[in-house]
């Protein structure tokens, strides 16, 4: 450590002991592990200890902290903890050693980031990739650029003007989904919110959440969708047949005709003007999607997260070694919590649902399904699920040897058929509600529902 980073250090501590008031200017600023004298940081974590029981803290007091402390016994021991007293100048200059103290510390990090990355360079994991190195190496990088001072109390008059101003301008503050009753009932997807989209297989909810990435990179906005389950291929198909008004199971087996080949290249060739990002590897965690977000927002800007889906989300060995599903939902779903304040963009989560759906007369989904854990309940701001009754009814078809309950079955398979519910069971700052839309398996495509019926 550099003598100046040492006297900032001294300074800092003898300002505080000579007036504790000078702790409150620079608490917000110094944490213990800033101090690059491990003494020091000791010092300061114990006069943190007694701020915390509102007691003063002196060359006396601290003492009890350092009964058989060889460190401070190295350094004169409580001779000591007076010379920071005798030595300090005031309160007045106390933020601006703080100041100087953390700068030292991050460029200590910034060196220690250094050396670890090139030694990881030259005796490299066998099982670890040179690609897999320099993601470490950015998401440490990144880390330490993003460990600043916390925002802090502010007033809230500076956040009235802002939310006034939004209020005035109507319709939906967040994103559009490019559903209109849906985005009158959430109010658009925000910055900072989780949003889970839930349902059980073939209910559609991994084509809904593409359909809404690709809308909002319609509108201009870049989007990442992390896709745990399909290849970009696959997203690429869903793609053309959705906005070429083509049959999927056609165009995924070479099947269609000049026509509709014209209208594939066609659509392939006006693409989403680069706002839409597709990353198809499996296992990602929490960490690694942070990690490649940040890249995606440094070349393009970012303004929507998908996740596809939150079961496959990687998660720490640690709660891995648990062999806990609960425990890696529940990780998973508060990361990505964390992971949209932190990028300051709406995240959209796909989720399944439990198998306690099919266990009931009525298979609507309800919160108590999500699969595994409460945390996805507790965590997310929205929780959405697609509902096809036809799916279920479709799976009832009486025997032909009852007329009567067959003809009852087509009447209801006839009213259910290519109608979708998305049902809002949990908006943090609004209102529930169940939206119902056009579902085009064909396609899979959905649609406001008065839209389709008016276009048919």
């Amino acid at each position: 450590m550099t003598n100046d980073a040492s006297q900032a250090e001294q300074a800092l501590l003898g300002a505080v002991l000579l007036d504790n008031a000078a702790y409150d200017l620079a608490a917000d600023r110094v944490a213990a592990d800033d101090f690059g004298e491990p003494v020091h940081g000791r010092i300061w974590a114990a006069i943190a200890a007694l701020a915390a029981r509102g007691e003063r803290a002196t060359p006396v007091t601290l003492l009890p902290f350092f009964e058989g402390d060889e460190a401070l016994a190295d350094v004169g021991g409580a001779g000591y903890l007076g010379r920071l007293v005798a030595a300090a100048v005031g309160v007045a200059s106390a933020a601006d050693y703080a100041r100087a103290v953390r700068d030292a510390a991050v460029r200590r990090r910034l060196a220690a980031v250094g050396e670890a990355i090139v030694e990881r360079a030259r005796r490299p994991d066998p099982d670890e990739t040179a690609a897999a190195q320099v993601e470490a190496a950015e998401a440490a990088l990144y880390d330490l650029a993003e460990r600043r001072e916390g925002g802090g109390p502010r007033p809230l008059d500076e956040a009235l003007g802002p939310a006034a101003d939004r209020a005035g301008a109507g319709g939906a503050r967040g994103l559009g989904t490019g559903f209109r009753d849906l985005d009158r009932l959430t109010g658009g997807l925000r910055p900072g919110q989780l949003a889970v989209l839930a349902g059980r297989p073939s209910m559609g909810k991994s084509a809904l959440a593409g359909q809404i990435a690709a809308h909002v990179a319609g509108l201009g906005v870049t989007v990442l969708l992390f896709s745990l389950e399909m290849s970009a291929d696959e997203l690429a198909e869903r793609h053309l047949a959705r906005v070429a008004d083509l049959n999927l199971h056609a165009l995924r087996t070479g099947r269609l005709d000049a026509a509709g080949r014209a209208a594939a290249r066609s659509a392939a060739e006006r693409g989403t003007g680069g706002r839409f990002h597709v990353d198809d590897q499996a296992g990602l965690g929490v960490a690694a999607m942070r990690t490649r977000a940040r890249r995606v927002r440094r070349r393009a800007g970012l303004g929507l997260v998908v996740v596809d889906y939150l079961q496959l989300v990687g998660v720490s060995a640690e709660v891995r070694r648990k062999a806990s599903t609960v425990a890696e939902v529940s990780e998973a779903s508060s990361g990505l919590k964390a992971l949209a304040k932190d990028l300051g963009v709406p995240v959209l989560a796909v989720s399944q649902l439990s198998r306690a759906v099919e266990a009931r007369d009525d298979k609507r989904p309800q919160l108590a399904d999500l699969r595994e854990s409460g945390a996805i309940e507790q965590d997310a701001d929205l929780v959405m699920f697609v509902y096809r009754e036809s799916y279920y009814l479709a799976r009832r078809k009486p025997a032909a040897s009852k007329p009567a309950a067959l003809a009852d079955w087509e009447a209801e398979m006839a009213a259910a058929k290519g109608k979708a519910e998305v049902i809002l069971a949990k908006s943090r700052n609004g209102p529930v509600g169940t939206v119902a839309l056009r579902f085009d398996a064909g396609r899979a495509r959905f649609q406001d529902l008065e839209r389709a019926e008016g276009a048919a």
